[in-house]
């Protein structure tokens, strides 16, 4: 600021209400003195003020106009108060501003609260990017553990996570994004692939565990196929039946079959799948299957000597005959099954 300007005699809209102020509460003196019991007249103040607000300032001493302006904002600050509703926080913090008496530092104070109020907007606008909910998160690996444990799957490398995801939304699971949100719904299917290759490796490394160098030979270690089921969906929802016994069988036929850690064990899997569906009838595919189990029995027990009791198709839950409906549809990949297996077996 100039030292050589005064400016206490400029032309300020805080000067001019304190000394239109000062000429109404004048005003208001002498028409309360000419005219006894009437009411005060408002004034422009109102529209600032509030009546209520103006009879409260008359026991205020008002600004002395001749000091300058940072010098008059306590008393200034004291008469918006009166018009105000601050909590005690902000009424500190007003107080605080109205006593300062540099100018650069009221902007400084007003530049923060702008960018305090900015951030507080900018945390009240919803993200346009959207988080996948920790309850959908949870019920994924349910799904799908349901899924490729399912008699019914036609392929483990297939297009499972398709059929996982259009299985939930049958079931109505909760916070699942609709089909049109495609950004979504490949969140959802990425999540569930994710789970599909680490609940394989876990049905692999559970099954490769119970295959010893000489499965004929039957001992206190050898795991009966009900064993081996219940180790398998005990982290599961899943119940056990004779349907499942049965595929479980067939995996650990190809444990056996391939134990070359080199060759791609659901990939044979899904080969030996394909090509039976494709050259065999319904009862040559479940005679294949059956002959299988049979074998299985053989070399590590009968279930029925076991005190698992499997439970009829009939008596499934409704969301697991769902989970089964969805996974028979699942189609291998394009890749494919490309040669047979080193064995020929029915």
């Amino acid at each position: 600021m100039d030292p050589n300007i005064d400016y206490s005699h400029d032309e300020h809209p805080l000067d001019r209400f304190l000394q239109q102020d000062n000429t109404n509460r004048g005003a208001e003196d002498v028409a309360s003195t000419s005219s006894s019991g009437n009411a005060t007249q408002s004034t422009n103040n109102d529209d600032f003020y509030g009546q209520e607000a103006i009879h409260d300032t008359q026991d205020l001493v008002m600004p002395d106009l001749n000091i300058p302006l940072v010098s008059r904002l306590p008393a200034f600050g004291r008469l918006v108060k009166r018009t105000k509703q601050f909590n005690a926080t902000t009424e500190a913090e007003f107080d605080a501003f109205c006593e300062v008496t540099n100018m650069e530092e009221h902007m400084v104070l007003l530049y923060a609260a702008t960018l305090e109020t900015r951030d507080l907007l900018k945390g009240m606008i919803k993200s346009d990017v959207w988080v996948m909910p920790d309850e959908l998160k949870k019920s994924i690996p349910a799904y799908v553990k349901a899924f490729l444990l399912s008699p019914t799957i036609t392929s483990y490398r297939g297009n499972c996570a398709m059929h996982v995801y259009k299985a939930m939304v049958e079931l109505g699971i909760s916070e699942l994004p609709h089909e049109k949100n495609a950004a979504q719904v490949a969140e959802v299917m990425s999540c569930i692939s994710g789970q599909l290759t680490s609940f394989r490796a876990v049905m692999k490394a559970k099954i490769q565990a119970t295959v010893k160098p000489d499965p004929a030979k039957k001992g206190p270690d050898s795991t009966n196929i009900a064993d081996l089921a219940a180790a398998l969906i005990s982290s599961t929802r899943v119940v056990p039946t004779l349907q499942l016994y049965i595929r479980i069988a067939f995996l650990r036929f190809h444990i056996t079959e391939y134990p070359d850690p080199s060759v791609d064990y659901w990939a044979k899997v899904d080969e030996t799948l394909t090509r039976w569906r494709k050259g065999r009838t319904a009862a040559q595919l479940s005679e294949s299957f059956n002959k299988l189990y049979n074998e299985d029995k053989i070399k590590y027990g009968d279930p029925v000597d076991t005190t698992h009791e499997p439970v009829q198709p009939k008596n499934l839950p409704g969301w697991l005959k769902t989970v089964e409906n969805h996974a028979m549809n699942v189609q291998a990949d394009s890749a494919g099954a490309s040669s047979a297996p080193k064995r020929k077996r029915t």
